[in-house]
């Protein structure tokens, strides 16, 4: 069996300039002590630029990366969150923070074996008028790959190469998937912007999936871990700006 993990890294283009004093009539062009070094940007501070760029499609893209960036556990986007000064880049890490403790969860609760799962909500194409025919992705759930690698109206054409035929969209798709074990990589091709493109990324658990999502919404005790979680966050960025902090609301 294929197993891996897809890890995609977070970088961003910075433009960074520096000054350099002018010389002296006479003196020679030497290194000074007042000569301004180009500053630096560690990995948080590129990812964090990222999140507040001007550019929207800069800032989406940042926050997909972290999305699908399995390096990052949960103890460093904390770190990454408490150095955040935008409201938008919170609201951006918070989102990330949520899918990255679930994944934690569920691998903690179902480390290995069974069936594999995408954790996405879907429908067939062919209830939708179109000449595609796959599976179009209603939903994605967090804590599960779906989440990180699909989105909202990506149309599943294919699995392994595999199209999938008029009538052939939610429940081949479901069977084929489930086929694979948890762990193991799939590789799907995805029809999203006029454009088809391949995404393969590693199967999370079915197990988890039926004992998280029962019913479409996260159940317990998975969503009160989850809110007391979000609460400490918060607490911990107004407790440091103190009580002109803006709301998370």
């Amino acid at each position: 069996m294929r197993r891996g993990r897809r890890t995609i890294g977070v970088w961003a283009c910075a433009a960074l300039g520096w000054c350099v004093a002018a010389p002296v009539a006479g003196q020679a062009d030497e290194p000074t002590d007042a000569a301004m070094v180009e500053p630096s940007l560690d990995a948080d501070g590129v990812t964090l630029a990222a999140l507040t760029a001007p550019d929207y499609r800069t800032r989406e893209q940042a926050t997909r990366e972290l999305l699908t960036d399995d390096s990052r556990d949960l103890a460093s986007l904390e770190r990454l969150w408490g150095r955040a000064t935008s409201l938008e880049a919170r609201h951006r890490l918070l989102g990330v923070i949520r899918h990255r403790f679930l994944v934690e969860q569920a691998e903690a609760m179902f480390p290995a074996g069974g069936r594999g799962a995408i954790g996405v909500s879907h429908r067939t194409l062919g209830e939708i008028t179109g000449p595609l025919t796959g599976a179009q992705v209603v939903t994605t759930l967090p804590g599960f790959p779906g989440h990180a690698f699909l989105r909202a109206g990506d149309v599943i054409t294919a699995v392994e190469g595999r199209p999938l035929r008029a009538g052939e969209g939610v429940e081949v798709l479901s069977e084929r998937v489930q086929q694979l074990e948890q762990g193991e990589d799939v590789r799907l091709t995805v029809w999203r912007g006029g454009n088809s493109r391949e995404v393969a990324f590693r199967l999370g658990s079915m197990n988890a999936l039926v004992a998280m999502y029962a019913g479409q919404a996260l159940g317990e005790p998975f969503a009160s871990r989850l809110a007391a979680l979000e609460r400490a966050l918060w607490a911990a960025v107004e407790d440091d700006a103190g009580p002109d902090a803006p709301s998370p609301n």
